[in-house]
C-alpha cells in the first residue's frame, strides 16, 4: 500500500480540486486526470487507498465510469434480475426464482450503498417494503377489485411487468373465490 508520504496525489497542491472535481460524481477518474495533468493509476490508486468510501460515495468509477452510469448499471442489472425471476415464477421454478430474489436484494443494497445509505438502513427499507406488500396482498386476497385497482395504478404509473403480476394474483384469487364458493353451497338433500 503507498503511504501518505509517497503518494503523489497526497502530497499535491492540487488535491483537494482534485477530490472535488471527483466527488461531484460527473467526471471519471480517467478525465479527472487527463484534465488536471497527473496520472491515471496515481489518482486511482489515491482515491482507493487514501479516500474514505463515505467520501467516496460519489466519485465516479475508479476505471471510468460516472457515479450516474454506475447507478444507471445497477438498476439496470436489477430490472434484468426482476425480468428472470418473473420468468422463472411462470415456470413454477421455485429455485431460480428466488436465487433472482437474493440478487436483486443484493443489487438494491449496492445501489443504497453507492447513494450513501448503509446497509443497515437499506435492509430496514426492504423490511418495510416487503411488510407493505405482504399486507397488501392479504387485502387483495380478501377483496379481488382492490387488487384490479392496484394493477391499473401500477399499469397508469408504467410499471407493466408488477401491473401483470398483481392481476394474474386478482385473477386467481376470484377463481380460487369463486371454486370456494361454488364447493360450499349446500347440497340438497333428497326427499
Amino acid at each position: 500500500m503507498t503511504s501518505v508520504a509517497q503518494c503523489s496525489i497526497c502530497r499535491s497542491p492540487e488535491r483537494a480540486e482534485l477530490e472535488r472535481v471527483l466527488a461531484t460524481g460527473q467526471h471519471s477518474v480517467r478525465a479527472v486526470a487527463r484534465d488536471h495533468g497527473v496520472s491515471r493509476d496515481a489518482l486511482r490508486r489515491h482515491v482507493l487507498r487514501h479516500v474514505p468510501g463515505n467520501e467516496r460515495v460519489h466519485y465516479g468509477a475508479v476505471e471510468g465510469a460516472s457515479a450516474l452510469d454506475i447507478v444507471e448499471a445497477i438498476l439496470d442489472a436489477a430490472q434484468h434480475l426482476q425480468d428472470v425471476r418473473d420468468d422463472a415464477d411462470a415456470r413454477g421454478d421455485d429455485r431460480t426464482a428466488l436465487a433472482a430474489d437474493k440478487a436483486i436484494i443484493n443489487a438494491r443494497i449496492t445501489l443504497a450503498d453507492r447513494l450513501g445509505m448503509g446497509k443497515g438502513e437499506a435492509l430496514r427499507e426492504l423490511a418495510d417494503a416487503d411488510a407493505m406488500i405482504t399486507a397488501t396482498l392479504a387485502i387483495s386476497g380478501k377483496t379481488p377489485a382492490f387488487s384490479e385497482l392496484l394493477a391499473r395504478q401500477l399499469q397508469a404509473q408504467g410499471d407493466t411487468s408488477l401491473a401483470r403480476v398483481v392481476s394474474d394474483y386478482s385473477e386467481r384469487t376470484r377463481a380460487a373465490l369463486a371454486a370456494a364458493t361454488t364447493t360450499a353451497a349446500p347440497e340438497e338433500i333428497p326427499t
